[in-house]
This record gives structure tokens, sequence and C-alpha cells, in this order.
């Protein structure tokens, strides 16, 4: 039996190798759009990381200016938030 009509249910040689080449883009196609997903999705933990990372400097930055300038405390506080809400802004929009 010809090889190329085990790939297919067609018994017309050339009708097989044109769903073989068909199956084979469509195969490569789902492996294009998995690889995407897969380094879209590690770019998005890897930002989030980065975001906690940062926020949680400042939140301790935050801390020290507050004891050794309390009078800013509200600042401090506003620049931090407004630094979390921007990144969690930014993430949930990926």
């Amino acid at each position: 039996m010809n090889q190329l009509t085990n790939l297919s249910a067609s018994t017309n040689p050339i009708t097989a190798l044109v769903e073989n080449r068909q199956m084979w883009k469509a195969t490569g196609e789902i492996m294009r759009a998995t690889y995407l997903a897969t380094a879209q999705e590690k770019s998005r933990a890897t930002l989030t990381a980065t975001a906690l990372e940062n926020t949680m400097m400042l939140s301790a930055l935050e801390e020290v200016c507050c004891r050794n300038a309390p009078s800013g405390s509200e600042r401090y506080a506003h620049i931090v938030n407004a630094y979390a809400a921007g990144a969690a802004k930014r993430i949930a929009g990926w």
C-alpha cells in the first residue's frame, strides 16, 4: 500500500499529499499559537513579580520616610498607591 494513502482516507495520492500538507500547516499554526501564549504568560508573570517586588520596596521606603519625616506620610502613601494602582492596571490590561 502506498505510504501517502496511509496518511489520508483518500485513495488519490495527490489528494492525500494536499491533505497531509494542510494537516502540517494547521499543526504549525497551533504550535505557533501555543508558543506565543506561553511567552505572553511568562512575560505577564515576570511583570507581575517585578511589580510586587517594586511595591514591596516602595512600601518599605514609605515606612522609613514616615519615621524620618512624618508630615509627608499622606504624600508618601499617595505615591506608593499610585505606583501600585498603575502597575495593577498594566498587568490587568495585558
